[in-house]
């Protein structure tokens, strides 16, 4: 019977490294083409700014919030933005190098072949949801380096069990460090390499590895008061049904399909060949054995198919099966309001297995590219935005604004004020270039002690720090986070607007509780000792207790029953 443990098969093809060369500087030159900012990154980018200048890791320096869902990514964005004093560039420049970093393990590090490699660049370079969420100044480009790690270890034909599993621990630990939920597509992969230990140490290099992650976890409780992000109250507390989210997840594939349909037919492709393996390993002998004979006659792609089933890899099925595990998350939760961000991970995870193919065997690489041809339509790199837009506008719907099921493509609304492109054009000017940051910019000289507002991402950095922002959905906000959406309103997906309680924003104005709810105004008090309270505050920790514990939650209730 097959040992689990047993090496993978080495790479057997000769790589010719110019192929792969040009391949990655395509890739370079597409990124940068489209190198953007989004609004929302700028919600953690005021953070940043906060923390380098002292106001600590706020977002109104006012009160201690958690609004951002990537602490590490906060944290080398943080460090840069300490070294150069500039957001725009610094957060363009620190993308673009950590994409660049995952294209060269893609290309140099997974693939079998020469031919292997630029097909799996060429893929990623013509996925409008992977080179989009290259940049933005999301987590996105730091997932993706410590995923293309993860599984280059795995799949490591000399490394010890044991020595596998600490590694991939610490990378896994730092990837649910940078964004939390990503933890699910790591999770198989890592029980396998835990069951191929067969040692106790396995629990002490899971516990080592995630360490970071238990640290900050520590850390927030008693910085912020809570466990998770405010971003994670705001989104998941609706009050929307499971069913009626998961048929806007099912959306959010639909959406993907029709506008980046090599996206997710990769992803697809990736968790077939996975899924074949997984079958293939749990064969008997003799079957397999059949199988290989009969393939010298079948038709090529009987043997594409085949390939999995010689390989007969535990590794490539575990990979595969956190692939389905994330998608399966990615749907239950409704998905989200940027077309494809959420679909990057399984992409980049399917590209590096397929990459394991010999696709330098005949025919394989002519179909592999035909394929890339018919799922590209408008790839980025012969369009530009607009037309990549229209083209999208004309499969599917208006692309550039939240129109059908509320999924939009972020980058193109953005590009025309948020770009690279725009911004070396006129250097001289405050970029982003967008309304939002002008009136921003505008309502610092016009200063109020409170604003309230919606889209408050550029706005909010550019407000400056003295301000306090009342976000209408939550984000950035502890108390209408908890407070669930207006009934029957219209909601879009990750974006829930919530009715502001009488006196709130007084509240803000005037600098002490006006809200006239009795209940409602309690709560906040509670909850104010939290979020403002002097953190070493024995009331302080008892409140922390009680509100995590849900014991100040029929204050809530009372509430809304008025």
């Amino acid at each position: 019977m097959t040992n689990l443990a047993e090496p993978s098969v080495a790479p057997t093809g000769r790589r010719r490294h110019a192929p792969i060369i040009i391949a990655v500087l395509i890739y370079l030159v597409v990124v940068l083409r489209t190198a953007w900012l989004a609004d929302d990154a700028y919600i953690s980018f005021r953070t940043a700014n906060n923390f380098v200048n002292g106001y600590g890791l706020t977002w109104n320096t006012d009160e201690r919030v958690q609004t951002f869902t990537h602490p590490l990514w906060l944290f080398v964005i943080a460090a840069a933005h300490f070294l150069t004093r500039e957001m725009f560039f610094t957060a363009l420049g620190v993308s673009v190098a950590v994409s660049m970093a995952t294209i060269g393990l893609v290309g140099f590090g997974a693939a079998r072949s020469t031919i292997a490699a630029v097909m799996g660049v060429a893929a990623l370079t013509l996925s409008r949801a992977y080179v989009d969420y290259s940049t933005s100044g999301l987590e996105n480009p730091l997932s993706h380096l410590l995923l293309a790690a993860f599984v280059l270890v795995a799949f490591r034909a000399d490394m010890p069990a044991l020595r596998r599993l600490r590694w991939l621990a610490m990378i896994a630990g730092l990837a649910t460090l940078n964004r939390m939920d990503s933890v699910l597509i790591y999770l198989p992969a890592l029980a396998l390499a835990a069951y191929q230990t067969r040692s106790l140490k396995a629990a002490g290099a899971l516990a080592a590895g995630f360490s970071p992650m238990a640290a900050w976890e520590a850390f927030s409780l008693y910085y912020y008061g809570f466990l998770f992000p405010n971003t994670a109250y705001a989104k998941l507390n609706n009050g929307i049904d499971s069913l009626a989210l998961a048929m806007q997840g099912a959306h959010y594939l639909q959406e993907s399909l029709a506008v980046d349909p090599l996206t997710l037919v990769v992803i697809m492709a990736g968790i077939a060949f996975s899924a074949i393996a997984a079958r293939a390993h749990f064969r008997l002998v003799g079957a397999r054995e059949q199988i290989r004979r009969s393939a010298s006659t079948s038709p090529t792609f009987l043997k594409f198919t085949l390939t999995a089933w010689r390989r007969r890899d535990p590794r490539e099925a575990a990979m595969g099966a956190g692939s389905l595990l994330y998608l399966a998350y990615v749907v239950s939760i409704g998905g989200d309001f940027m077309s494809g961000r959420f679909l990057t991970l399984p992409l980049l995870a399917s590209v590096m297995t397929l990459a394991r193919i010999d696709w330098e065997r005949p025919r394989y690489w002519q179909i592999g590219l035909i394929a890339l041809a018919i799922l590209s339509p408008v790839p980025r790199i012969v369009a530009n935005p607009e037309q990549a837009a229209e083209a999208t506008d004309r499969q599917f719907g208006d692309s550039t604004t939240a129109g059908r099921w509320g999924i939009a493509d972020e980058r193109s609304y953005y590009f025309g004020c948020a770009s690279l492109s725009l911004a070396l054009e006129s250097p001289n000017e405050e970029h982003p270039a967008c309304d939002t940051v002008a009136r921003g910019l505008t309502d610092r000289l016009d200063w109020r002690p409170a604003r309230m507002g919606l889209n408050v991402g550029y706005y909010g950095y550019f407000v400056g720090p003295d301000v306090h922002i009342v976000d209408q959905v939550g984000l950035g906000d502890p108390l209408l986070a908890r407070l669930k959406p207006a009934p029957n309103a219209h909601w879009r997906i990750g974006h829930f607007l919530r009715p502001i309680p009488a006196g709130y924003f007084d509240t803000f104005v005037y600098g002490r509780n006006r809200i006239e709810n009795a209940a409602l105004a309690a709560y906040y008090d509670r909850l104010s000792l939290i979020v403002r309270g002097e953190l070493f505050d024995p009331r302080r920790l008892a409140e922390i207790w009680m509100f995590n514990t849900g014991q100040s939650d029929y204050l809530l209730a009372d509430y809304n029953s008025n």
